[in-house]
């Protein structure tokens, strides 16, 4: 007897869709936005075609969104701005806002220990403090910073134990030559007027607040003057406050 199988019922197979990108966090790779949302729940960046899933810490902001603080901060957006554009609270701009400052003193700090060598001072710039009495030996100046010369920036030193200038009269700053009458004392000066311009300017900003920590100001009065025509500012600022990126390929 010749057994006949009846063929399986079979159902026409819908062809895939293709996947549509959607706006996602940062891409930790090549920084794009657009990415698929692949079925393990992972992402596959549109761009550079990276499968990746942020990882987010309790307590920590998402990527995309300290990317945006690092935006505001460059371009010095105030605090409650940026909270409210941003959704988050005011302290917690405020605490990023210090962690990128503190980050720039470090990363200002290091690179000075590497190049002081090869680093040629330009003079200090000398203040009053309004708190202080004025000895013989100082007349009322206190050396406030260094300015330096390095071979493709500027850099500043401070003296030991620079910690709190509350006292300080910003007004009053002003700069000293290491010498005189010769050309590479006239561009000194010329460096020491061009960035003291570019960052009195912008500590104003501050109202007065960065006195108690003029350091971390100072430094990134330096990174911002140093880096004020770089596209890269931006990813080095970023790069500075996250130097391993978290995420798991």
């Amino acid at each position: 007897m010749n057994l006949q199988i009846a063929p399986a019922e079979t159902r026409p197979v819908k062809p895939s869709q293709p996947l549509s990108p959607v706006l996602g966090p940062i891409c930790p790779s090549c920084g794009e936005r657009q990415a698929y949302q692949l079925g393990d729940g992972r992402l596959k960046c549109k761009a550079c075609r990276l499968k990746y899933t942020p990882q987010r810490k309790p307590g920590r902001l998402d990527d995309f969104t300290v990317r945006r603080l690092v935006r505001h901060f460059w371009s010095m957006a105030p605090i409650e701005a940026t909270a409210q554009e941003l959704g988050v609270d005011r302290k917690t701009v405020q605490r990023y806002f210090s962690l990128i400052r503190q980050a720039i003193a470090r990363a200002g700090d290091e690179r000075m220990n590497r190049q002081r060598q090869g680093s040629d001072l330009q003079g200090f710039f000398v203040g009053r403090f309004n708190h202080r009495t004025a000895t013989a030996l100082s007349g009322g100046n206190v050396p406030v910073f260094g300015l330096v010369r390095l071979p493709d920036s500027l850099g500043l030193v401070f003296p030991s134990g620079a910690e709190d200038w509350s006292g300080l009269e910003l007004g009053c700053l002003r700069f000293v030559g290491m010498s005189e009458d010769t050309p590479s004392a006239a561009q000194g000066q010329g460096h020491a007027e061009s960035f003291w311009s570019f960052a009195r300017a912008r500590l104003k900003h501050y109202r007065g607040g960065f006195k108690r920590h003029l350091g971390h100001y100072l430094r990134e009065m330096e990174f911002r003057y140093n880096h004020q025509s770089d596209p890269q500012a931006l990813d080095r600022l970023y790069r500075l406050l996250n130097p391993g990126p978290q995420w798991r390929s």
